[in-house]
């Protein structure tokens, strides 16, 4: 009997993965030429063999459309329900896939005997899969090429077009890296407006705390003390306690009764003392300035995107979010502070 059961297992999971196998192709996007801005690299050829990729596959969500209309009924100033909260269990259910996805997708792994590497997401709408460059172009039945971002030199790697099994179309809404090639970058004014009066010069060539009360207007969370501020520490930036206390006994403006923050690391990041990174402690300190009682998180990921040959990627921030994401309500950060 247990011979029985077996062999029937392995037939299904074969018909499965011939099933993707003979299955059409659909196209789930592309573009017709390569962004503005950006070129083929010339460095050299990738060894698509070797070279790997991370690439994050999220299924589609059904009822995230009731989610934007609620969202937006809570945001009106006159509907029945404005000003109140959705629970981390409510916007969960509204962004749930199909219960069918993940399961299809990973049958679809499977077949490219890519199941054992999957995994899934902390919400559960989508996959993590590390492959070559050339598993990737057969998974996805594309080709991958390095691009360089002609203004600042940065190397990633994309392709123009990916698609899926005809039977996953629908399921899957996005798989990255792949077309997406980064947000247009803002150009910098070369001549600033004229001064309002509001600083000199010389005020504006340190902006501290008390500058920044003057031109808002705030006077930091006096009243508050629940809550947690999040500060996103990335790349291995560490933000110094000491450095902190420095600061704020020359620059604090708003008593603070709290004077440190704690540490939370995802990902492997570090915690324990160490050099400190400008943008890590710029981060805490100004955060910390500004709100007195509330209690400060820094957050640090560790990873980066992986190498592929001469070609590097993103921060990890999907890993970050990710975690946040697994929080329950009350271990939430009221606000974080991403640069």
């Amino acid at each position: 009997m247990l011979l029985v059961c077996l062999l029937g297992a392995l037939v299904a999971v074969a018909s499965q993965a011939s099933g993707f196998a003979t299955s059409k192709y659909t196209v789930v996007h592309s573009l017709e030429e390569v962004p503005a801005g950006w070129s083929r690299s010339a460095a050299g050829a990738v060894d698509k063999s070797t070279a790997r990729l991370k690439l994050r596959i999220h299924l589609s969500q059904p009822r995230v459309s009731e989610l934007y209309e609620l969202a937006a009924k809570i945001a009106t100033p006159g509907d029945a329900l404005y000003g109140q909260h959705l629970s981390k269990e409510d916007a969960n259910a509204l962004m749930a896939p199909a219960p069918e996805s993940l399961e299809l997708v990973r049958e679809w792994l499977e077949s490219e005997e890519l199941g054992r590497r999957a995994r899934v997401g902390r919400a559960g709408d989508s996959l993590a899969v590390v492959v070559t460059v050339e598993e990737a172009e057969k998974l996805l039945r594309t080709e991958y090429s390095a691009f360089v971002d002609r203004r600042s030199g940065r190397t990633v790697m994309r392709t123009l077009r990916y698609s899926v099994p005809d039977p996953l179309a629908g399921l899957i809404d996005v798989i990255e890296p792949t077309t997406f090639f980064g947000m247009k970058r803002l150009q910098v004014a070369e001549d600033p407006p004229p001064s309002d009066g509001l600083a000199t010069e010389a005020e504006l060539a340190y902006i501290v705390p008390a500058l920044l009360s003057e031109l808002y207007n705030y006077r930091g969370a006096e009243t508050y003390a629940n809550g947690r501020m999040g500060i996103a520490g990335f790349l291995g930036l560490l933000a110094s306690p000491s450095d902190l206390s420095a600061f704020l006994r020359r620059h604090g403006t708003q008593h603070n009764a709290d004077q440190g923050f704690a540490c939370v690391s995802i990902n492997g990041g570090g915690c324990a003392p160490g050099p400190a990174g400008v943008e890590a402690n710029l981060d805490t300190q100004y955060a910390r300035a500004i709100t007195q009682r509330v209690s400060n998180v820094f957050y640090s990921t560790g990873g980066s995107g992986p190498a592929v040959g001469n070609v590097t990627d993103n921060e990890p921030y999907l890993e970050f979010l990710d975690y946040l994401l697994a929080l329950p309500d009350g271990d939430l950060p009221i606000g974080a502070q991403l640069r």
